[in-house]
């Protein structure tokens, strides 16, 4: 080998010196680089790689990182400090192959070792050829050397001896170098990774302390950091439900958290994407990831970089850790690792926060839940079932609660409803105080329910929710002063039994835990609501059935129809409040149907006396001539939805039910039954006025007849008037007239003789006198009313001796301290009795008695005539039955004792107290 030229020794000795005093990557690549900007250079670069140990591992991208460089323009090449990962392209894989030799390329588009991806890369650097020295020491890469030119050079073998030597110096320099700087980067990244832990470790220890959301931020600012941090909670914890997030960063002047509440919509940044977990904005002025209002909201808080940590738990999003700095790109790799490793022990602090919150927030729904469901399990009305509820509503904001009942047909659907209860701002309210004008009610409406029955309607905005018609919207605006609602409805075995509906006054959006409470209140408010209606069923039975008692009791009473409809009408109107009761009588033809009680076009009670309305049997449009002709009930069940004209006992009448009056299979009138209520009448209001209808018909059929069974004794009674004035005083006024005839035949033929037949006259006159007198007292005993029973008894028997010539005895005590009609009713009883025994008995003794035994008072008629069988019947003859009738008024009895030729005794009992019924 020949030897090295004296100025090449020189050359390399000089480059020798400078590499011994270099001590930076800038220095060590000027030391070297002296010759090649002798030569027309125009850059020279120093920079390390990180590749495999092994240096046949050509497949692995080697990372290399800008150490050193200079130009000859003093404009950046690439840039120092700049980082990329290159592909393995084939001028790669042939430096790697030779990592003892410089690599000289006098022309980059010619020469067959750059491959055209490293051609084109080196056209837009402007370099035409270069130099290449691989630093690779032992076989570790340490990086390489490159000189490049903006001009094709045909490089010479000095050229190639003097980068040889280069090479050989500078190889194991910037290796020596680059160790000593790894090993005090390491040093100092282990203190700092150190000093980390440290950091970590006290805050751990501070978070773990926290038991809020504030101390979990103050645990932050107690820590050696540079940057101040804030914390974002998103609503409930999870960003997928929530609508606003709840910021919390110290305040400067007082050094205490300051919260704030930010609606989502006014700060977008805030909806991270679901795969983020480090959000960078190294520069807030120009970072295009952020809208206009998040830039606004960062440049108010002189947040000019942030890093945002997301807090997850799983696939949760429970919020952000924000660091904030005055100043663009503040942030070192430090400072995100750092952030990274807070925002990890913050998340298990949230959380640790978040399920206590959930625990406490379970713990007190629980307790509010029992608070409630007690309440409902003591609650004995509506007004009680709704301030239960309240416990739980109120303070969530609820302004007013209506509770409707539902009437159901046979179907199992809503035929109508009833205001049942109502609560607003912080009371309960009496249904008839205060209800919405409205027939119609929307929640009952079955698109509501398309889910199922089972579940309660949330309706957050009644503006802008497709369920809620314009009408609905407008009811709920006006009724309750709404814009939000839940509707729950009530069931059982299948039947609706009511709805609670729970109104706001804003919109609201109801969280998973008001969801929950509600359907836990649903189930024990179903079954109360199940009891209650039971016991108000029953309760509305039992009225019912006494209403129809009490008509059964005083129609059995009253045998005058005029009385007898006046009284039922009297009872109706008050046994049933909100319904309006009509009868209507057949007349006489059985053409027409006459009004006889009710309401009159003018709200008059219609009595017998005034105004009647008839109408036609023929009529096609009365609800009570089909009732009368098909004898069946007829319901309307909203009169405003037929066409058909309507005879309105009120001018508010929604619906009518009309029933046939039937007793012994005749049909007497109707029952019209109206109610200002749509869909008022039930399948149990059918089964009461039936009944009070039968009730109705039977007392009207008692009262005719009794009033026939009046006529035909009152007949008897004249007939017997007739015969007794034709056997006695109508025989002693003959005699009379006979007697005077012979008087005026012997005045003329001879006078003397006129005693005996004016002695005679005067006896008849006297006997029909007498006659007269005991025929008037029959009529009109006014002595039992001046002077008492036993005083009008006297009188009676002595008038029948004196008639009959019969042998009469009595035994009377004093006279008894019964009431006037007691008395009458025993007088004409003994009066009956009398007569009997005069007519029938043929008797020659009769005894009268009356006695007081203790509280009971006796009266006995016995006679010694022929007697009767007391088995036999003897229709036509009503004088025993009229005795029975007057005894079981009195409150008594009345015993027969008699048989064939063994005479009779009739004897009555009673209470000395009882009065007629």
């Amino acid at each position: 080998m020949s030897a090295m030229p004296t100025e090449e020794i020189d050359f390399l000795y000089v480059a020798s010196h400078k590499l011994s005093n270099a001590t930076t990557p800038a220095e060590q690549l000027d030391a070297v680089s002296d010759y090649a900007r002798t030569t027309g250079a125009m850059a020279g670069q120093l920079f390390y790689m990180s590749a495999s140990e092994d240096t046949a591992d050509l497949d692995a991208n080697p990372w290399i990182e800008f150490a050193a460089e200079w130009t000859s323009d003093e404009q950046p090449l690439l840039g120092v400090g700049k980082r990329v990962q290159t592909p393995m392209t084939n001028f790669a894989q042939t430096a790697m192959t030779q990592p003892v030799r410089p690599i000289l390329v006098s022309d980059v588009s010619t020469d067959s070792r750059v491959d055209a991806d490293t051609q084109t890369n080196f056209a837009q650097l402007g370099i035409q050829s270069l130099v290449q020295l691989p630093l690779n020491s032992k076989g570790r890469w340490v990086g390489a050397i490159a000189f490049m030119w903006d001009r094709p050079k045909q490089f010479t073998r000095r050229d190639e001896r003097i980068y040889q030597a280069l090479l050989q110096q500078v190889t194991p320099v910037i290796d020596s170098v680059r160790l000593l700087a790894q090993i005090h980067d390491r040093y100092i990244a282990e203190q700092e990774a150190r000093r980390e832990l440290e950091i970590l470790y006290a805050a751990s220890e501070a978070l773990n302390a926290a038991n809020s959301l504030e101390e979990t931020l103050m645990a932050i600012f107690s820590l050696p950091i540079q940057h101040p941090a804030s914390l974002a909670i998103f609503e409930n914890f999870d960003q997928s439900k929530a609508s606003s997030i709840d910021l919390y960063q110290l305040s400067k002047r007082s050094s205490a958290v300051r919260w704030e509440r930010v609606k989502l919509v006014d700060l977008p940044i805030a909806q991270i994407p679901p795969d983020t977990h480090l959000l960078d904005i190294e520069n807030v002025l120009t970072d295009p990831r952020l809208d206009p209002l998040s830039q606004a909201f960062y440049i108010q808080r002189r947040a000019f970089s942030t890093l945002i940590v997301v807090l997850k738990q799983g696939e949760r999003c429970l919020g952000g850790l924000t660091f904030f700095a005055g100043s663009p790109n503040a942030f070192t790799e430090q400072d995100r690792r750092m952030a990274v490793g807070i925002g990890k022990l913050v998340v298990t602090a949230v959380e640790r926060r978040r399920l206590y919150i959930e625990a406490e927030s379970a713990r007190q729904r629980a307790e509010l839940l029992s608070q409630v469901n007690a309440s409902l399990s003591k609650a004995t009305d509506e007004a009680s079932i709704l301030s239960a509820v309240a416990q739980y509503t109120q303070p969530i904001g609820v302004n007013t609660m209506m509770l409707l009942y539902a009437d159901v047909d046979e179907s199992t659907l809503v035929a109508r409803s009833i205001p049942a209860g109502i609560w607003r701002e912080g009371r309960a309210l009496s249904v008839t105080d205060w209800f919405p004008p409205s027939d119609d009610r929307p929640m009952f409406e079955s698109d509501w329910w398309v889910e199922g029955f089972d579940r309660i309607v949330y309706i957050e905005n009644t503006a802008d929710d497709p369920r809620v018609t314009e009408e609905q919207q407008h009811l709920f605006r006006k009724a309750y002063d709404a814009q939000a609602c839940a509707a729950i409805l009530l069931r059982t075995a299948g039947r609706t039994l009511a709805l609670l509906s729970i109104f706001w006054v804003e919109p609201h959006q109801f969280s998973a835990e008001e969801k929950d409470m509600f359907s836990q209140i649903m189930q024990t408010l179903a079954s109360v609501i199940t009891s209650r209606r039971a016991y108000l069923a029953e309760k509305e039975r039992a009225r019912q059935l006494q209403a129809v008692a009490n008509v059964s009791a005083v129609a059995t009473g009253i045998l005058n129809e005029q009385e007898l409809l006046r009284t039922i009408s009297d009872l109706t109107s008050h046994s049933f409040d909100d319904l309006h009761f009509m009868i209507y009588l057949l007349d006489p033809t059985g053409r027409y149907l006459v009004q006889r009680t009710g309401v009159a076009a003018e709200n008059e009670v219609v009595t017998v006396d005034n105004w009647r309305l008839v109408i036609d049997m023929e009529s096609q449009t009365s609800l009570a001539t089909q009732a009368a002709n098909t004898r069946q009930i007829v319901i309307e069940p909203d009169i405003k939805l037929t066409d058909r004209p309507f005879t309105l006992m009120i001018p508010d009448a929604r619906s009518e039910m009309a029933v046939p009056l039937i007793a012994a299979n005749t049909v007497f009138g109707v029952l019209s039954i109206q109610s200002s209520e749509i869909n008022r009448f039930t399948d149990s209001d059918k089964l009461v006025m039936t009944t009070l209808a039968d009730l109705i018909a039977v007392a009207i059929q008692n009262a005719r007849l009794y009033q026939q069974a009046q006529e035909i004794a009152t007949y008897q009674e004249r007939n017997r008037l007739a015969r007794e004035l034709h056997d006695s005083v109508s025989q002693a006024l003959y005699g009379v007239s006979l007697g005077a005839q012979t008087a005026r035949i012997l005045l003329d033929i001879d006078p003397t003789r006129l005693r005996e037949p004016l002695d005679y006259v005067l006896s008849l006159a006297e006997a029909g006198l007498t006659e007269m007198r005991a025929l008037i007292f029959d009529l009109r005993p006014e002595s039992v009313e001046q002077e008492g029973l036993i005083a009008a008894l006297q009188k009676q028997t002595a008038s029948l001796r004196a008639r009959h010539g019969i042998d009469l005895e009595t035994e009377f005590c004093p006279e008894p301290s019964i009431p006037l009609k007691t008395k009458e009713a025993l007088y004409w009883m003994v009066r009956e009795a009398l007569h009997n025994i005069m007519k029938h008995a043929q008797a020659s003794r009769v005894t009268v008695q009356v006695e007081k035994v203790q509280q009971n008072l006796f009266v006995k008629v016995t006679d010694n005539g022929v007697g009767f069988d007391t088995t036999r019947e003897f229709p036509g003859h009503l004088g025993l039955r009229s005795m029975r009738e007057r005894a079981s008024k009195l409150g008594g009895h009345l015993e027969i004792a008699s048989q064939p030729n063994e005479g009779t005794t009739i004897q009555i009992s009673v209470p000395l107290r009882m009065t007629l019924v």
